[in-house]
């Protein structure tokens, strides 16, 4: 919904809080929760957005959370504050929404560039749909930025203009005359018995990310330890092997799930920290921010970063192995004496 407020007089809602200094996980949980809602600072730890009921509604569920972690927060319903008049504060929140456009246009662009690579040739029917799945999910980014937008940042119109574009391009696309069909994600998914499922070759697309590199070790450490994995190009076609996120194999994206929840369901894995990590994963490949888990933002760093130095697929699966290892082995040591 567009929040745009109009008028010259603004009165505002303010949040002043103080948190304790450990965990410092909850004050990173309450500048998330701040991000959210669209407030920015206008000191250390005192917060301002334009009072509608809504925001400020915002704000008193805040506050019960901050307190519920033994913090402090008090709201106030202002016309004015001393030593900053609304025009300054009004900047502040044109210029935080001037960098979430700035990201999303950055990020439209790119993907703009990849669309015009292949308007001048057919593209399979599961790529198509894959850049519209890919539209979608830009687009919604953007109507969260247009939310709270309360003064219309000056690049607003540019970033929706560019996701317009992609539209217009993906509508475009010349699709291959085929009988290739989507895996039916309404389709229930098969139970499997992981032993039947032993020292198999596994098959993946090449340039790995977050869901293959997870999937990978999950099959290599709790269904198939003397699996093979191999890596084929993006549009190939698994032979004499089993894929997994490969389209139109079934262990894929199924409905709203990754391919590492597709595969935990497939297999019948109920450990609860193989439960955790496929909410992080799931956060960062799907970026829906389903389960808002605060680890998965470093996380997508880390396999950034490693995908940036190695542009090897085994050696990078290799570094990501190593890493998941010790993600199960820090909440296998998180866990409760007795469980």
């Amino acid at each position: 919904m567009n929040k745009t407020i109009s008028g010259k007089d603004h009165k505002w809602s303010v949040l002043i809080h103080q948190m304790p200094p450990k965990p410092t996980s909850c004050r990173v949980k309450v500048w998330r929760k701040l991000q959210k809602i669209g407030a920015v600072p206008i000191k250390n730890s005192v917060y301002i957005i334009p009072f509608t009921k809504e925001a400020h509604e915002d704000f008193q569920w805040l506050r019960q959370e901050i307190i519920a972690q033994k913090g402090d927060a008090t709201i106030f319903k202002v016309d004015s504050i001393e030593g900053i008049n609304d025009r300054e504060i009004i900047e502040r929140f044109r210029n935080a929404r001037s960098k979430d456009y700035d990201k999303i246009i950055s990020k439209s662009l790119k993907f703009k560039r990849d669309l015009e690579g292949n308007k001048e040739r057919p593209i399979s029917i599961t790529q198509k749909e894959k850049y519209e799945s890919e539209f979608r999910k830009n687009k919604v980014l953007l109507n969260g930025i247009v939310s709270l937008d309360y003064f219309r940042a000056p690049n607003r119109e540019k970033a929706e203009k560019t996701i317009t574009n992609c539209k217009e391009l993906i509508e475009n696309l010349k699709v291959a005359e085929g009988k290739t069909q989507l895996v039916e994600e309404d389709r229930p998914i098969k139970i499997h018995n992981k032993n039947e499922f032993q020292n198999k070759t596994w098959i993946t697309r090449k340039g790995l990310h977050i869901d293959r590199i997870a999937s990978g070790w999950l099959i290599k450490r709790f269904i198939d330890k003397g699996a093979k994995l191999f890596f084929i190009s993006e549009n190939g076609i698994v032979k004499n092997g089993i894929g997994f996120d490969v389209y139109n194999t079934e262990f894929t994206h199924r409905g709203e799930d990754c391919t590492f929840e597709t595969l935990l369901k497939s297999f019948d894995l109920k450990d609860p920290i193989l439960v955790e990590i496929a909410e992080i994963v799931h956060d960062i490949d799907l970026k829906d921010r389903k389960f808002d888990r605060l680890e998965a933002e470093g996380i997508n760093q880390i396999i950034v970063g490693l995908s940036q130095k190695l542009k090897d697929d085994k050696e990078l699966f290799k570094s990501g192995m190593e890493i998941f290892d010790a993600l199960y082995q820090y909440y296998n040591l998180k866990k409760p004496k007795g469980r």
